[in-house]
């Protein structure tokens, strides 16, 4: 059996790691087309690309696996169905259960290992490759300088060519503006031609002018006549310019590490725990704040309110701190004071409840932020244990409909994977997108897709180790035929009716 079980298991191993080759490699045109424009052009080293690529790679994984493993398990045992291999087995005394234990056992090592991936190794990818993209995306483009218009790409000059010559590269009637003294156009220089030079570092841009003049405008020197111009003549002149914004600038990745992509498990059960604690902290003190503020405490005694009467009742004497008067009679108390009096009160308290309503609507508002925002982790915690569920559900998904539909190849199980796949990506994404709104707890959204899969895996499995006919086409057509003949038996029954009437 050691024999048997080597040779499904190279059988199943091959198709993996093509499908999982092939599906990771469209993910990652994917990613390449989406980000594309923030990186063509910026003169990016092949170094950056390669490890922008590697870590991008990395994410795809819980994408690719659960859809790799699907496909080879079904394309494995379609293969041997198709090849007689599996009623070989069976004529053997080996039942299909039996031909599926070896790669029952891989599919939980690749289960633990996904786990193990989420966990571990994705966190880290997550923030390698999000803090590089976004130094990527934020980095300028290459200077490129179009003829016969103003361009503002070197910080602080502004720069306009009217003709350039593409073999040479040199620049003709060159324009240069100076607004490194953030004082408004009042340095110019003009130059007949002119050559760009980059330094070997990429720090800074010089230019070598010919035959110009430059004028500069003498803002601190101001006399009756305004400012005093100075201009220069030159054969030569040579601007050394700082490439300020177009090297890549890598940012410190710990302002990156508190995000809820870049924690594990721990670490998102921690956060989870102290995000609950704040927010019942933060509900606690805002219910407190508002009972000390808005209803009748000694603090109360100093406010419009009371200060309306010249001398108070006997109740508020004696009041306390954490004393709350049990009843008062407040139309009495009104109506001892003058109608302007009155008016005074219902403006202060007016007063205080649109405050009170604006002061609870900025709470609300950020109570609804704050629990999208520990949605967010909850989501995230899940997803490592159902992407390892995944890897695990979808092998039980293939394999069995392989002994099924009996077809091997690239064609039938390449279709039926990916109806599957994107059935399960939807669900799981509706669910997901359930849990942000805090309209299904984060359990039941996040494992949606595989709890609806899971059913459709055991009954695979029983229907392939029964020999079900569910997926032949002859199981339908006779079905259908059976029909026909009803009808077609009761259509001649009719017919034989009437003409024994006639008779």
């Amino acid at each position: 059996m050691k024999k048997l079980d080597l040779l499904i298991f190279r059988s199943y191993i091959k198709p993996l790691l093509a499908t999982f080759s092939i599906s990771t490699f469209i993910l990652l045109m994917q990613f390449l087309w989406k980000y594309m424009e923030d990186m063509v052009g910026k003169g990016l080293e092949w170094s950056v690309i390669a490890e922008l690529l590697i870590y991008s790679t990395a994410g795809l994984v819980p994408l690719a696996l659960p859809l790799s493993i699907l496909m080879s398990s079904l394309m494995t045992f379609g293969n041997m169905g198709q090849n007689y291999e599996l009623l070989a087995l069976k004529a053997a005394g080996i039942s299909l259960k039996r031909a599926m234990m070896p790669l029952v056992f891989f599919s939980a090592l690749m289960s633990l290992g996904a786990l193990f991936f989420a966990n571990n190794v994705l966190p880290y990818t997550q923030l390698k490759s999000l803090s590089l993209l976004y130094d990527v995306t934020h980095k300028k483009p290459e200077l490129n300088i179009k003829t016969g218009i103003f361009n503002n790409d070197l910080e602080g000059y502004t720069l306009k060519v009217e003709h350039r010559d593409k073999e040479t590269g040199t620049l003709h009637d060159l324009m240069l503006y100076d607004h490194t003294n953030d004082s408004g156009n009042n340095g110019v220089t003009l130059a007949d031609s002119a050559r760009m030079v980059l330094t070997t570092d990429k720090k800074y841009m010089l230019f070598i002018l010919y035959s110009g003049e430059s004028y500069q405008e003498l803002t601190g020197k101001k006399n009756a006549f305004g400012f005093p111009l100075q201009r220069d003549t030159f054969q030569m002149k040579q601007i050394l310019i700082p490439m300020v914004g177009f090297e890549l600038i890598r940012t410190n990745e710990e302002l990156f590490a508190k995000n809820f992509q870049m924690l594990n498990v721990a670490q998102l059960g921690y956060a989870i725990d102290s995000l609950y604690l704040e927010s019942n902290k933060r509900n606690e003190k805002l219910g407190k704040d508002l009972q000390i503020r808005n209803y009748l405490t000694t603090k109360a005694k100093d406010s419009l309110f009371f200060n309306r009467f010249d001398k108070k009742p006997e109740y508020f004497k004696n009041l306390s701190d954490n004393k709350l008067p049990v009843l008062v009679n407040t139309d009495s108390l009104l109506e001892a004071k003058p109608s302007h009096m009155r008016e005074l009160v219902f403006s202060d308290a007016l007063e205080r409840a649109n405050s009170l309503q604006l002061e609870l609507k900025y709470s609300r508002d950020y109570e609804i932020e704050q629990v999208r925002y520990i949605r967010r982790h909850e989501i995230e915690w899940h997803k490592k244990y159902v992407l390892a569920f995944a890897t695990f559900l979808f092998f039980f998904i293939g394999a069995p409909l392989g002994a099924i539909i009996r077809k091997g190849g690239m064609g039938m199980p390449v279709v039926v994977s990916a109806l599957f796949f994107v059935a399960y990506y939807i669900v799981a994404l509706t669910g997901e997108k359930l849990v942000r709104e805090s309209m299904l707890p984060a359990f039941e959204g996040m494992w949606l897709a595989s709890f609806i899969l899971l059913p459709l895996g055991i009954y695979f499995t029983y229907i392939a180790t029964y020999d079900s006919s569910i997926m032949e086409s002859e199981t339908y057509l006779k079905f259908f035929d059976k029909i026909d003949r009803f009808f077609k038996n009761i259509k001649l029954d009719v017919s034989q009716g009437s003409k024994e009437d006639v008779l």
